[in-house]
């Protein structure tokens, strides 16, 4: 069947995967390298380009086409098979690749599909499948969505993979197209075995393995630990406090340079899951162990522990806290907030998430186990009593008690200025009209370093084996131990990728360092205001200044004067400053000129870098020679720029000339550390040394062209070099994250247009009912008016006899009481002839008496016997009439009701038509 897919010329040499190099490194940037079967391989472009980054890769098609064809390309590297019946050994691969393949089987066979491909399977699975009917609408016989399709995988005894957010971005499973992306790791057997699927759903509420859930929630929860990796230096001791299940611990593992991952939880089966499925089912003794303890790729350690009692750990012993859902389970917070302060280094990160006001109705938060009830305002609150803000994001999922409709989403939100007066009426913390909606609020907070008396230890450069006594071939770049007053200063304030990245924070802790100096007073101590601290510290305020768009020279003075003290107390030191000190003072002079530029001062600013190029980095180390190399490159673009190419012709070799001095010192200790252990950052400074030389090299070839070709000149002397292409990365990350947010709003008015579209529909459903309804009510009130007439005319006819019966009886009645009249006239003249009787015969007077009252008193019971006979007839011919009159109303009434009906049912039909007539025009 397969080969006759591949018999139609449109679809021949296709492939379903648009950008080929972009999805293997996908699957490299998760998955890693190793042995690589691509299920489905179709014409073996994935393959290929997977061979091309030196993956050992093989295909396998049903299609002996396609087998063939792909054969002709890379000999051996593609077979036939069935991915119902791989034609493997188990655990063959180490990574299984399937694109564009599992939605074409019966929906009763992709179970058996997952099982073979985990089967072959050592670790990882990279599943690429279509959500979506394919063009002819025959070829994908199963047509699910993601959440369907990771709910099977994970019956197949497989798991999200940690860094599956590493693929496909948090935001962008919102919106992913007509594929959906799954990368997925196999559960340890014995873990499995101990740990069915089954086993999670008794406290899902209150604990879950995210890695093994669908849907949103588990997407929240996953992208907040990915997020957490962002802030993790190399060589961190990092601790997960309230870690569940431990997938959050085994995410940071995975996704950084943590030399150590230490997870706690209160409860013991939450404990015995996380040992079992993440940390190789180790005992996980977590304690305060010593620095000779940390080793890297050894498992993650996981113990029981409360969140509000770490003293297992000892004080300054953890570079990072993660807890996310925390503080709203605890009775007292404020404990969990102070142990974390106590058991981080200085400088070290706090990186936690609490639910915004997730309160009903009531104002009380529904879950049971939430003892607290968090917004930005109290959250911000309580870690600004304790720690350094340095990041907060605000969080949606979507589809929770809260934002029910929103979509995904976790934004950097900017923190509030620290007081009105910097441009927040509602100060730091405020949740005022411009605070974003949040499902969650996430912050970022570090352990103030200033003032530390802690004992440094150098995690992220150790020493290397490099010897330190004599000073040609000490490495004075890792040296922060040696050096500095307070070496914590440096990760946390000063070196680029481990500083904290709130700029405010970090010119805050810079004038403190300075004021606790004496040197912003001039007053300082002669060695106080020396130190390598001070200097740095004097360099971030400095970039500091760059960063404002317009600068007051006042300020740039203010500056300029602190770093010449400062440069001054560091010459009176002489051979006693220390080379950091001494790297310092020449950081600054360049950037002396940096201001003095931003300022407008021209001559100042090229004065300054001339000066900057004269010193000497070889005190410290050749990677300074960016510094000095680029100061004689700006000094020479300042002169060539005024039209004094004579001037700018010896900046220029000052440059080059300096680039070959500090290579010829070969100081590769200074640059590399030890060929055993290298320094990562050493070459990457020399090549921006290298580029910056560069442009000098450009500057004297190319020193003609500024009278004549000005233009091409300074196209060709400002080459890019590694600084500013980082400067263009950050302008693109932030042009990238714009874009995002761009997205997300169109995506939420596009929600809401669809919101509206579906109300519109259900309302033109419901008219539509409204009508059917009426329609059906007006023909059973049509059918029973003619029911109500049939009846409404029997009754009439009965009634008419009713009628004529009353008549003929009220006539009986009436002939009755003629008949009566008759009889008593009869009875009176019977009576009067008695009466003559008596008066004729006195002797019987007595007995005519008596047959007189006799006579009488029967007389009266038959007349009151005949007048009451009369009377219920009378009635009853009253009431006869009363009940025809009613039925005679009802029978109008219902006739007034019908014609009503009926002008109901024409308005109904005029309302649905104009309806029609409205969502027919454009734009409707």
């Amino acid at each position: 069947m397969y080969d006759s897919y591949w018999d139609d010329p449109s679809r021949w040499g296709s492939c379903s995967i648009r950008d080929l190099d972009q999805t293997a490194e996908a699957i490299l940037a998760t998955c890693g390298p190793g042995r690589l079967l691509d299920v489905g391989s179709g014409m073996g472009g994935l393959v290929r380009a997977l061979l091309r980054l030196g993956v050992d890769a093989t295909g396998l098609d049903v299609a002996q086409k396609c087998v063939d064809a792909s054969n002709e390309a890379a000999a051996g590297r593609f077979v036939r098979g069935s991915l119902l019946q791989l034609p493997f050994e188990d655990g063959a691969f180490d990574t299984v690749v399937s694109t564009d393949v599992l939605e074409h089987l019966d929906e009763a066979d992709v179970p058996a599909a997952l099982a073979e491909m985990a089967r072959v399977s050592r670790r990882f699975l990279f599943v690429r499948v279509a959500t979506t009917p394919d063009r002819d609408g025959a070829w994908h016989l199963t047509v699910r969505e993601r959440a369907w399709w990771e709910r099977r995988c994970f019956e197949a005894g497989l798991r999200r993979h940690p860094l599956m957010l590493a693929a496909v971005a948090y935001d962008a499973l919102e919106s992913e197209g007509w594929q959906a992306t799954l990368v997925l790791e196999k559960v340890p057997a014995a873990a499995l075995a101990r740990w069915p699927l089954e086993s999670l759903k008794g406290e899902r509420d209150l604990h879950m393995d995210m890695l093994r859930e669908a849907g949103r929630r588990s997407d929240a929860h996953i992208a907040r630990y990915h997020l957490a990796c962002q802030f993790v230096r190399p060589g961190d001791t990092v601790l997960d406090v309230a870690c569940g299940l431990g997938y959050g611990s085994a995410i940071v593992r995975a996704g950084s340079q943590a030399a150590r991952v230490v997870g706690i939880d209160s409860s013991e089966s939450a404990v015995a899951y996380a040992r079992d499925c993440f940390g190789g089912g180790s005992s996980g003794a977590c304690g305060d162990s010593g620095e000779g303890n940390e080793r890297a790729g050894r498992p993650i350690e996981f113990g029981v522990g409360d969140a509000a009692d770490l003293s297992r750990f000892g004080d300054a012993s953890i570079d990072v806290v993660v807890s996310f859902e925390t503080l709203e389970h605890l009775g007292e917070p404020g404990r969990f907030l102070d142990e974390a302060r106590r058991v981080l280094r200085p400088g070290g990160r706090l990186v936690l998430s609490v639910p915004n006001d997730w309160t009903d109705e009531t104002g009380r938060d529904p879950n049971p186990h939430h003892l607290q009830v968090y917004d930005w305002a109290r959250l911000g609150a309580e870690l600004g009593e304790r720690f350094i803000l340095e990041k907060r994001f605000a969080q949606i999922a979507g589809g929770g008690m809260k934002h029910r409709e929103g979509a995904r989403s976790l934004r950097d939100v900017a923190l509030a200025p620290a007081s009105a007066s910097d441009g927040d009426p509602k100060g730091e913390g405020g949740n005022g009209p411009s605070t974003p909606p949040a499902e969650w609020w996430l912050a970022v907070a570090m352990k103030d370093p200033v003032g530390a008396a802690t004992p440094y230890v150098e995690s992220v450069y150790p020493a290397r084996g490099v010897a330190g006594d004599d000073p040609e071939h000490s490495a004075n770049v890792a040296a922060f131990g040696r050096d500095y007053e307070n070496p914590w200063l440096v990760r946390a304030m000063v070196a680029l990728g481990l500083r904290g990245t709130n700029k405010a924070e970090l010119a805050a802790m810079a004038r403190r360092v300075i004021e606790a100096s004496g040197l912003a007073g001039g007053s300082g101590h002669e060695r106080a205001a020396a130190t390598p601290d001070v200097g740095a510290a004097l360099c971030v305020l400095g970039y500091r200044l760059l960063d404002v768009p317009t600068l007051p020279a006042g300020e740039a003075d203010a500056w300029l004067a602190q770093a010449n003290a400062y440069e001054s107390n560091v010459d009176a030191r002489g051979t006693d400053a220390a080379p950091h000190a001494r790297r310092w003072t020449i950081s600054n002079a360049y950037l002396a000129g940096l201001l003095h530029l931003a300022v407008g001062r021209r001559g100042e600013a090229r004065a300054a870098f001339q000066r900057c190029a004269r010193m000497d980095v070889l005190a410290f180390s050749p990677l300074l020679a960016s510094k000095t190399i680029d100061a004689s490159f700006q000094a020479g673009l300042i002169a060539a720029a005024d039209g004094d190419l004579d001037a700018a012709r010896p900046d220029f070799r000052r440059g080059l000339g300096e680039l070959t001095r500090v290579l010829d010192a070969r100081d590769w200790t200074n640059i590399l550390g030890s060929l055993d252990e290298p320094l990562t950052f050493g070459l990457v400074d020399l090549q921006q040394a290298v580029e910056l030389a560069a442009r000098c090299a450009f500057g004297l070839a190319c020193l003609d062209h500024f009278r004549d070709r000005p233009g091409l000149a300074w196209t060709l002397v400002r080459r890019r070099a590694l600084g500013d292409l980082k400067r263009w990365s950050e302008q693109q990350t932030g042009a990238i994250e714009w874009l995002r947010e761009q997205r997300r709003e169109l995506e939420r008015a596009l929600a809401e247009t669809r919101g509206w579209i579906s109300r519109q529909e259900r309302g033109r459903s419901w008219l539509e009912q409204q009508r059917t309804d009426l329609e059906q009510r007006h023909a059973a009130l049509a059918a029973r008016l003619d029911t109500l007439s049939r009846e409404s005319a029997d009754e009439r006819e009965r009634l008419r006899g009713v009628i004529g019966e009353q008549r003929k009886s009220a006539e009986w009645l009436a002939a009755q009481r003629r008949e009566m009249d008759d009889r008593l006239r009869e009875r009176d003249q019977t009576i009067a002839t008695l009466r003559a009787a008596i008066e004729a015969h006195k002797g019987g007077e007595k007995w005519l008496g008596d047959q007189k009252r006799e006579l009488e008193r029967r007389l009266a019971e038959q007349r009151e016997s005949f007048e009451a006979r009369l009377g219920e007839r009378d009635a009853r011919i009253a009431k006869q009439a009363a009940w025809s009159e009613q039925q005679k109303a009802r029978i109008e009434a219902l006739q007034a009701k019908i014609a009503a009906l009926m002008e109901g049912r024409d308005w109904v039909a005029r309302q649905a038509e104009a309806l029609r007539e409205q969502a027919e025009k454009p734009g409707a």
